[in-house]
């Protein structure tokens, strides 16, 4: 609270991501309650743990209806990849370009080792095709690929680091 006060951000760095599975259920909720909260004050969360490229949309709880499209997006959950080999795997990492105003993510460039050379693998918003890295963007993506948008979900699955 006192960082709302003075009027500063947050980038919070986790290693277990947010989820059922990984962090169990209670503390995952716990933790959506402060994202919700906090929106306006946090600007990006880094997250590590499985070794997969991901990205997860955060979202608000729902409103008294039990439909999903009453919740809001509220912040991105980026998981990277590791520098570590895992199973079959290719270390990666990644560079986050932030905005030097407002600190939010603008790009994110994944780099991924191949032979001992690393190289550039792909560049987020670019290779996704969508306009931002903002909650709505991806929220956007999202919609299209559980309409059936193939190519849409290809081009998602491709343009992650995970092998």
């Amino acid at each position: 609270m006192e960082m709302e006060a003075n009027g500063e951000i947050a980038i919070i760095a986790a290693h277990v991501p947010v989820s059922k599975y990984d962090c169990g259920y209670n503390w995952s909720v716990r933790y959506r309650a402060l994202m919700v909260r906090f929106q306006h004050i946090i600007r990006l969360q880094i997250h590590g743990h499985s070794h997969l490229e991901n990205v997860q949309v955060a979202r608000s709880f729902k409103d008294s209806s039990d439909s999903y499209a009453h919740s809001k997006a509220v912040g991105v959950h980026y998981t990277s990849g590791s520098l570590t080999s895992f199973e079959s795997i290719h270390p990666t990492f990644r560079l986050f370009e932030l905005d030097a105003e407002t600190l939010l993510p603008v790009r994110i460039h994944t780099y991924k080792l191949n032979e001992g050379d690393w190289f550039l693998d792909h560049t987020w918003p670019e290779s996704l095709g969508i306009k931002d890295l903002s909650p709505s963007s991806f929220e956007e993506m999202a919609k299209d690929i559980l309409a059936g948008n193939i190519a849409r979900a290809m081009k998602f699955q491709n343009s992650k680091a995970n092998g």
